[in-house]
């Protein structure tokens, strides 16, 4: 569950990057915002690896061929900030998780999410 646990960690880290970069947009330090919106992109990059062996640790085993193609397409539409693209892939990959069962998965994830929150 080590790995679980690291995925959580991650998805509170990038809420937590995602809040800071509204918080200088709104206080209008653009430079601050610029860093993070870089700083975003390689989390997202991260996490897609963290989740990639969360899923493998849970018995998941490797994820499909297709599966890491689109996962890598979306880490780089959401970084070309194509969000329409990053949508449509999103809605593949939910497709895709719900016939394997990795929706339970992210659910214990985000649960751990929850649990460092509340540390």
């Amino acid at each position: 569950m080590e790995e679980l646990a690291r995925w959580g960690e991650s998805l509170m880290g990038l809420a937590r990057l995602r809040l800071e970069k509204r918080r200088a947009v709104s206080a209008e330090d653009f430079a601050e915002a610029s860093r993070l919106k870089k700083r975003e992109a390689q989390l997202l990059t991260q996490l897609g690896a963290v989740r990639e062996a969360a899923c493998a640790a849970a018995g998941g085993g490797a994820a499909t061929e297709e599966r890491q193609q689109l996962e890598a397409a979306k880490r780089n539409a959401v970084a070309q900030e194509d969000f329409a693209e990053a949508g449509r892939l999103k809605k593949r990959l939910k497709a895709l998780d719900e016939q394997g069962g990795a929706e339970a998965l992210g659910r214990k994830a985000l649960e751990a999410a929850a649990e460092l929150a509340a540390s």
